[in-house]
C-alpha cells in the first residue's frame, strides 16, 4: 500500500470522525472547552483543543479537536483566538459554559488572560482551574526566585535540546545504553522535568560515556564537540550533581502526588490527604541529617566541592578552581550548600498549595 493510499485512509477516517463530533456537538445545549500545549518532536509548541458536552443519550463525551501551531506567537490574545476559532462553528457566545486551563498567567489572568478574553465574547464561560498543573506551577514558582535552581533547571533542559535535535546524537546515546533518554516537556509539567531529573541521575556514567566519545570520536562537528563538553563538565560538577540529588529526593515524594492527580476518576477527600502527606513529607527534609546524606552522596560522586571565596570588591561568591579544588572543603563552604538544601525545600512549602 502506496503512502498516498495511506494518507487517503487516514484523512477519510478523520473527516468521518470530525463529521460525528461535528453533527453531536451542534446537538448539544452546552460546551465546555479544554486547552493545553505541548511540544512535538521538532519541538513546536502546539495547542490541543479538547471539547466536552452531553449527546443526545445523556452521555458526557469528550472530543479532540485539533492541534494548532502557536510557535510563532503564544501571547494571551493568540492563544485566545485559535480556542475560539476551534469552536466559532458551535454557536460559543451562547454554548460556551466552561474554560479550562493551567494556572500560567497568560491563561488565567483576571484581566489580560485567555480566560478573561474568551469570557469577554462568551459571557457565560466559567474558568475552571485545572489543579494538577496548578501544583506544578505553585512549584516551579516556589523555586523561580532561587538563581541555583534556576541555572539547574537550565542545563536539565540542554540535556534534552543536545540529543532531541540530532538523531546522530541520539543514536550515539542508544549505542551507549539503550535505557537511557533524556525526556522534555513543557516548562509548567514539573512531571517532565522530575522524569528528566530521574533520567541525568539514573544515566549519569552513561551520558559522560557518550560526551567523551564525541569529544574523542572523529566526524562530530565543532558545536556538538563543545557542547558536549560542557555538558560533561556539568555533570562532574559538584554544584550540579549536589541539586540533582535534591531534586531527585523532591521529585520522589511529588511524582507519585502527580499520578494520583492525573487520574480519570479521584476521589477528593483522598487527593486531599495526599497534598498534605507530601507537603508534610517535603517538610521533613529539612533537617541537618537529609543534608549531609544528599552532600554525602555527592562527595561519592564526584569529590569534595571546589572552595567558596568572597570576591569582596564585587560582593558574589565564588568558585575558587585550581589547587584549592581538590582541597577539603571549608565550613563556610558546606554551610553555603545546606542554605541552598533549605531554600529548596522550603520553597514549595512556604507556597499556597491549593488543597482542592
Amino acid at each position: 500500500m502506496s503512502n498516498t493510499i495511506q494518507n487517503d485512509i487516514v484523512e477519510s477516517i478523520a473527516a468521518v470522525i470530525h463529521n460525528e463530533t461535528d453533527t453531536e456537538i451542534k446537538k448539544s445545549p452546552f460546551i465546555a472547552v479544554q486547552v493545553d500545549d505541548t511540544s512535538d518532536i521538532s519541538n513546536k509548541c502546539q495547542l490541543t483543543v479538547i471539547a466536552r458536552y452531553v449527546n443526545d443519550k445523556g452521555t458526557v463525551c469528550e472530543r479532540f479537536l485539533g492541534f494548532y501551531d502557536v510557535s510563532s506567537d503564544r501571547d494571551a490574545n493568540a492563544i485566545a483566538s485559535v480556542a475560539l476559532k476551534a469552536i466559532e462553528n458551535y454557536n460559543p457566545t451562547e454554548k460556551l459554559i466552561c474554560q479550562t486551563y493551567d494556572g500560567a498567567s497568560c491563561m488565567s489572568g483576571q484581566h489580560g488572560g485567555v480566560q478573561a478574553l474568551v469570557k469577554s465574547q462568551c459571557p457565560n464561560a466559567l474558568f475552571i482551574h485545572c489543579y494538577a498543573h496548578k501544583l506544578n506551577l505553585v512549584l516551579a514558582q516556589g523555586t523561580k526566585n532561587i538563581q541555583a535552581a534556576k541555572l539547574f533547571f537550565a542545563s536539565v533542559d540542554a540535556f534534552h535540546s543536545f540529543f532531541s535535535r540530532s538523531c546522530k546524537r541520539s543514536a550515539l546515546l542508544r549505542d551507549v545504553d539503550r535505557a537511557v533518554s533524556v525526556p522534555g516537556g513543557s516548562a509548567v509539567r514539573w512531571n517532565f522535568k522530575s522524569r528528566a531529573v530521574h533520567a541525568i541521575h539514573e544515566g549519569r556514567g552513561s551520558l559522560i560515556v557518550a560526551f567523551g566519545r564525541i569529544m574523542v570520536e572523529p566526524g562530530w562537528d565543532r558545536e556538538t564537540i563543545v557542547l558536549s563538553a560542557a555538558l560533561k563538565q556539568r555533570l562532574e560538577d559538584f554544584d550540579f550533581c549536589f541539586l540533582l540529588g535534591v531534586f531527585q529526593i523532591i521529585f520522589g515524594l511529588t511524582e507519585p502526588l502527580f499520578q494520583v492527580l492525573q487520574n480519570r476518576t479521584v476521589d477528593i477527600k483522598k487527593c486531599q490527604e495526599r497534598i498534605r502527606g507530601t507537603l508534610s513529607a517535603i517538610k521533613s527534609l529539612h533537617t541537618d541529617e537529609k543534608f549531609s546524606g544528599v552532600y554525602d552522596d555527592t562527595v561519592q560522586v564526584v569529590g569534595e566541592p571546589a572552595l567558596r571565596r568572597k570576591r569582596r570588591r564585587r560582593g558574589w561568591d565564588d568558585l575558587d578552581h585550581g589547587l584549592n579544588q581538590h582541597q577539603a572543603p571549608d565550613e563556610e563552604t558546606v554551610v553555603s550548600f545546606r542554605r541552598l538544601h533549605f531554600e529548596i525545600i522550603d520553597a514549595p512549602v512556604d507556597q499556597d498549595i491549593p488543597i482542592l
